[in-house]
């Protein structure tokens, strides 16, 4: 078992995502036919207001759906933290995802195996180590932290009717799924919000990091804000608690 803390690059970029992710609509688009891209960025401030660090998100669309997003995470100095790239084809709700932390060497990958109904969860906790997989059986509802995200965007007025909803979570570093509830909150004037949490209260009492909170623009369904554990560990493998907003990149303004 790894030896890794249980939240350990749990929920965004990003990615959310906290996760996708989950921001205001871009004004930046390139477009062929339906295909483009759209970049968003994210500050996450911590419980002091200082910043832990920046993320930024390409999303590539194809037929005006999300296919893949490739996230950065850069320290105040812009050095590269760490890295996140989701591939949505298969589903959205639970895509592949594989991350690496350049500041340990630490990498995980999530692969949905659709013929054989189980994911496969790897991961290695430094450059010297070997990779270990572990394959979990497949269930309804089961998601990541990427893919959590998305779900709530791509329903939220549908989880907004249900007040409830709860998900198989997949964790990395413990190779397993584990139950997480979605409840609608609250709406006020055009923002939508929601909390996220484990299901088992002996898991959130020993993670420390209570509720997850998430605000959605029901104007454009995109998520503004994002406040809880962040998916990124301190330099001292500790969870930090941030919060992280939006805002979108004009890429005609960006140099060429």
């Amino acid at each position: 078992m790894s030896t890794k803390p249980l939240f350990r690059n749990n929920f965004l970029t990003v990615f959310i995502i906290f996760s996708a992710l989950f921001v205001l609509e871009s004004q930046a688009i390139e477009k062929l036919v339906n295909d483009h891209i759209e970049k968003i960025q994210g500050v996450a401030f911590d419980k002091d207001k200082k910043i832990f660090y920046t993320e930024t998100s390409t999303l590539s669309f194809q037929h005006d759906k999300i296919e893949r997003i490739d996230t950065s995470y850069k320290a105040e100095d812009g050095q590269l933290m760490a890295e996140l790239h989701a591939d949505l084809k298969k589903s959205s709700s639970l895509p592949d995802i594989q991350m690496k932390d350049h500041r340990d060497q630490y990498e995980y990958k999530i692969v949905y195996l659709a013929d054989e109904n189980k994911v496969e969860v790897s991961q290695k906790e430094n450059g010297k180590s070997e990779w270990s997989s572990k394959k979990i059986p497949y269930t309804e509802n089961m998601t990541n932290s990427v893919g959590l995200m998305m779900y709530i965007q791509n329903h939220a007025v549908e989880l907004q009717k249900l007040k409830k909803k709860v998900f198989r979570y997949i964790i990395p570093s413990r190779q397993d799924d584990y139950g997480m509830v979605v409840e609608f909150v609250s709406e006020r004037e055009h923002l939508l919000n929601y909390t996220f949490k484990m299901e088992n209260a002996l898991l959130r009492s020993i993670v420390g990091g209570g509720e997850s909170h998430l605000q959605i623009d029901q104007k454009n369904f995109r998520i503004t804000q994002f406040e809880g554990i962040s998916n990124l560990l301190d330099q001292k493998d500790h969870s930090v608690e941030i919060i992280l907003t939006y805002q979108s990149v004009d890429l005609k303004a960006e140099p060429k």
